[in-house]
């Protein structure tokens, strides 16, 4: 009589477990080299597109074109008045699962604000061969919480992608006075010389200061901050093949801004208005800020001071400065007061 060989059920359970085990053992180190493999990619392409720009800058002497303006238009404003820029929307700013602009960590760590370019930063700007923009619009309001954002009417809202100045009064693309466009730590909300300053470099909740933690770090304060997107003439002119998408912003499927940013440098133009705002007491506070990192040691910087013209930084979507350790730490600033 033949005898049949195989598994009891007994040995087929013992199979199963041990496999379920290496699983639980395995899994979290696939997970971690996962983790790793993005950070990798992430560094990895912003530090091709900081080589990028660099090298168009040596080049050139001037930073690429076709760079985007990370702002909402609402079109029932005039083209160059100051209510009609508008901070884009955040995770912070969602109820429920939705679609927004910003990572989260973006908007923690450089708290971006609407500044109005008065003349002589327009002219600064195009200077350094910024000579037009393309205001981003991307309008992402689902989920959002509107008793925290006031969405743009969908009669007031602009094109997305729609070249700066193509719009209501004229049909010049030039940037000039009156443009909107995303500050690092605070922003002036007119163009006059006069300018109101808000945002939470220029005060805190109780008005009286800086808000002191939670910062990229502090020489970012004061900077214009721009998008590299697909219009760059980095794209167009074939110095990169196409725009670089960071994993992080990929992976995270409620943001819309996925590309990595350009951090210009602080300019005198601006300095020159910031320190206009110091003779009431504004932004006085800003020519000596005490800033710590996480578990560093405190340091002394001057805001009110101009950078060199070839002086820029690349972030990723999530506010991440590249692999520079202390360019990712979170940074506490000392109240002044």
């Amino acid at each position: 009589m033949n005898r049949q060989s195989g598994f009891t059920l007994l040995e087929v359970l013992v199979v199963i477990g041990i496999m379920g085990f290496i699983a639980a053992m395995v899994a979290p180190r696939f997970g971690g080299l996962r983790d790793t493999a993005s950070q990798t990619i992430r560094d990895s392409n912003q530090q091709r597109m900081t080589a990028a720009v660099a090298s168009y800058w040596e080049s050139n002497e001037v930073f690429p074109s076709g760079l985007v303006n990370l702002v909402y238009e609402d079109g029932t404003e005039d083209e160059y008045t100051a209510g009609r820029y508008i901070r884009p929307t955040h995770e912070g700013n969602l109820i429920h699962e939705g679609k927004v602009t910003f990572d989260q960590s973006f908007f923690t760590r450089l708290k971006p604000e609407v500044h109005i370019l008065d003349s002589e930063e327009a002219s600064a700007l195009r200077r350094m061969g910024i000579m037009t923009l393309y205001n981003l619009n991307s309008y992402d309001y689902d989920g959002i919480n509107e008793s925290v954002v006031t969405p743009v009417g969908s009669a007031g809202r602009e094109d997305r992608m729609r070249q700066a100045g193509r719009g209501i009064t004229d049909n010049d693309p030039r940037i000039r006075a009156g443009l909107g466009v995303l500050m690092v730590g605070l922003g002036a909300s007119t163009s006059a010389t006069a300018a109101s300053w808000s945002g939470q470099a220029a005060t805190d909740a109780n008005g009286t200061g800086i808000k002191t933690t939670g910062w990229t770090h502090p020489e970012s304060i004061g900077r214009i901050i721009l998008g590299l997107g697909p219009e760059t003439e980095l794209v167009k002119k074939d110095i990169i093949s196409s725009a670089g998408l960071c994993p992080d912003g990929i992976s995270n499927i409620r943001t819309a801004w996925n590309h990595y940013s350009l951090l210009l440098p602080r300019l005198q133009a601006t300095v020159n208005r910031m320190n206009e705002a110091t003779h009431s007491g504004g932004l006085a506070h800003l020519a000596t800020i005490t800033a710590k990192p996480e578990n560093g040691p405190e340091r002394e910087f001057n805001l009110l001071n101009a950078q060199p013209r070839y002086r820029f930084s690349v972030y990723s979507p999530a506010g991440l400065l590249g692999n520079d350790p202390e360019n990712n730490l979170m940074w506490e600033i000392k109240d002044p007061d």
